[in-house]
């Protein structure tokens, strides 16, 4: 009887819960209250829809969530982490699949938020246009929607807004970026592996880094390599002793895995750089045939517009001066942009996907379309 009464007021409770987290967790990043409140009501509202969604259409979170009812999971990261955090949440805390859904929204709301902290800042006092889009972009239901329910992508999402936070004042926040790695690894090994990638080149290349500290981080990041990248090849099926002909084998084939779906494409048959404008901006508003991808279009127009005019932006203005770790942002964004759209053949997981690529190019193009030029006064 008492468990049957708490788990239908469990998921409320959560939601209260969650609703107060956010609100103090976003202070740390310079969140107003009220703008913490919006957008975390704002998120909900797409669980709600991506719960519907999942209980009458179907979605991985309710495999998740069957896996987890049944028991006899392992702690590995991938798909079994998930698995695991959702038997915690039954099995220890008994919640249903709503309780669960508005644990992992909570998740994905301070993704949306620190991410909404970090844009603000560089459109304040700009012209109208650019506030609109920058507010656009924090309201694409695409984001919202991908990262409100129970899988990865609240996940990953919080990880990549986060790493791109630290990055702000990289110095200061290694601890935050050691965090978002950790967080990447869990649910998407070779994603992380990109990360540390990516801070490796930004720091070899930075002329305050000394010879022996680059030295130093050379040797830490082979070792860190040495154990992630073979562990990310053979995660996402490829074994670790393959030749690179094998490696190209399995991108071909993950290019064609969907080619016979209907939200599918087959990459193999693209150029490369339709591969990249497939990946990011694909399905436009021609070609959308549903509700939900005609939302997908609506999202891809913004993002265009912001690659056509702060590309623009970026290449007219030679002297860009800016705080930030630059070299990292472009270095995570542009060699995962690269490897997803090589290995992604449906839009409907290139819409889920790209939302660990899209905060670090949203922040570029926007701050060089602003007339701001310390980006980060805001967090001193």
């Amino acid at each position: 009887m008492f468990l049957d009464i708490w788990q239908v007021t469990a998921p409320f409770l959560v939601f209260l819960l969650g609703l107060f987290a956010v609100i103090s967790l976003s202070r740390r990043f310079g969140s107003k209250d009220k703008r913490a409140s919006l957008l975390y009501f704002w998120h909900t509202t797409f669980t709600f829809v991506y719960y519907w969604f999942t209980i009458n259409v179907g979605a991985d979170s309710s495999v998740y969530y069957a896996k987890a009812i049944r028991g006899n999971v392992v702690f590995e990261p991938g798909t079994n982490f998930i698995v695991y955090l959702v038997s915690i949440l039954t099995n220890y805390l008994h919640l249903n699949m709503m309780g669960c859904f508005l644990v992992f929204n909570l998740i994905g709301s301070l993704g949306l938020i620190i991410l909404d902290s970090i844009i603000q800042p560089l459109v304040r006092n700009q012209q109208k246009s650019l506030r609109v889009i920058a507010t656009l972009v924090i309201f694409l239901p695409s984001i919202s929607f991908w990262s409100s329910g129970i899988g990865k992508d609240g996940i990953s999402f919080l990880g990549a807004v986060l790493a791109l936070w630290s990055a702000l004042e990289l110095k200061k926040r290694m601890g935050s970026m050691s965090i978002a790695i950790l967080m990447m690894f869990l649910v998407r090994p070779h994603i992380a592996g990109i990360m540390i990638i990516a801070l490796a080149v930004s720091l070899f290349f930075d002329k305050k880094v000394n010879i022996i500290m680059k030295l130093v981080l050379a040797f830490v990041t082979i070792g860190i390599s040495a154990f992630l990248i073979p562990y990310a090849l053979n995660y996402a099926g490829v074994n670790a002793g393959n030749s690179p002909d094998d490696i190209a084998s399995y991108i071909e084939s993950r290019e064609d895995v969907y080619k016979n779906t209907d939200s599918g494409i087959t990459l193999s048959e693209l150029s490369f750089p339709m591969k990249l404008f497939t990946y990011m901006f694909r399905p436009l508003i021609f070609e959308a045939r549903s509700i939900t991808q005609i939302f997908s279009a609506l999202d891809n127009l913004i993002l265009l517009y912001l690659f056509i005019f702060g590309g623009y932006k970026i290449i007219k203005t030679k002297n860009l001066t800016s705080l930030e770790n630059r070299k990292f942002m472009w270095a995570y964004a542009i060699i995962a942009w690269v490897i997803l759209a090589l290995t992604t053949g449906n839009l409907g997981i290139a819409v889920r996907q790209k939302i660990m690529v899209l905060p670090f190019f949203l922040y570029i193009f926007i701050s060089v379309m602003s007339k701001n030029k310390r980006f980060i006064d805001h967090y001193k």
